[in-house]
């Protein structure tokens, strides 16, 4: 069978060979390489990590594309990805991203990752109303905005960032996980309206005393790791709440 067209021009352009993945899940590691086809021939899928790629481009004619991985490059602008309206997976991590932005026709998309990039804020968004998943874990934020209308949000990701405090989380009253992990959060705020909360994790952080947490029986799980809360106070607090 003969390759597409599509997948004919970003093998000139990049001067690799991208093969046909007849099974299995494209965003595997060792799946680079590989894209995917509906049953009308389309390309729905499509990996091309670790290819030392600069600038996207020539990817404009994928209009069927639903899944786009493009982590481990040395991408620095997102740019030419607004024809592709039917992607719902899009992964960027280990690049040298600065800025999300160029999204905002990408209406469809579900999840995102910008982990592992150089990311100082959180902006452009604010469109993407059916996100279920973020992950902006190891970049350089110091603080939680730009969450603006992503109501359908469960799973956001925020490790190993430079934020000291939890706030800017009204836009997300739906989120069932907050990870915060390696930040410098003193203390735990602006959670108690999130009462769809199931899982907090906030190891290694330099919090000292348990405060501000949502109703607990609807969290499952709290990872305090690393902290300087103790576990006398943690069951010291769920007596009190309890009562």
């Amino acid at each position: 069978m003969n390759k597409p067209k599509e997948i004919i021009v970003l093998q000139k352009k990049y001067g690799i060979t991208i093969q046909e993945l007849r099974s299995g899940e494209i965003t595997y590691l060792w799946n680079r390489n590989r894209y995917q086809l509906n049953k009308n021939g389309e390309v729905v899928g499509l990996n091309l990590r670790r290819n030392n790629i600069s600038k996207i481009e020539g990817f404009e004619s994928l209009l069927h594309l639903e899944t786009l991985e493009l982590s481990d490059n040395k991408i620095r602008k997102l740019e030419n990805l607004d024809r592709l309206v039917n992607l719902t997976s899009l992964y960027f991590v280990k690049n040298r991203i600065t800025k999300i932005e160029g999204l905002e026709n990408l209406v469809n998309l579900t999840e995102l990752s910008f982990k592992y990039n150089r990311l100082s804020h959180i902006s452009g968004l604010n469109t993407l109303s059916y996100l279920y998943r973020i992950n902006l874990g190891a970049n350089k934020i110091t603080a939680i905005k730009g969450l603006d209308n992503l109501e359908s949000l469960k799973i956001l990701q925020l490790g190993n960032n430079r934020i000291t405090k939890i706030e800017g989380l009204e836009g997300v009253p739906n989120l069932t996980h907050l990870i915060l992990d390696c930040n410098h959060i003193t203390q735990i705020s602006g959670l108690e309206s999130m009462k769809h909360l199931k899982c907090i994790s906030l190891k290694y952080n330099k919090i000292k005393i348990i405060e501000g947490l949502p109703q607990l029986n609807e969290i499952m799980r709290l990872n305090l790791i690393g902290t300087e809360v103790y576990l006398k106070e943690y069951l010291l607090y769920v007596n009190n709440k309890v009562q």
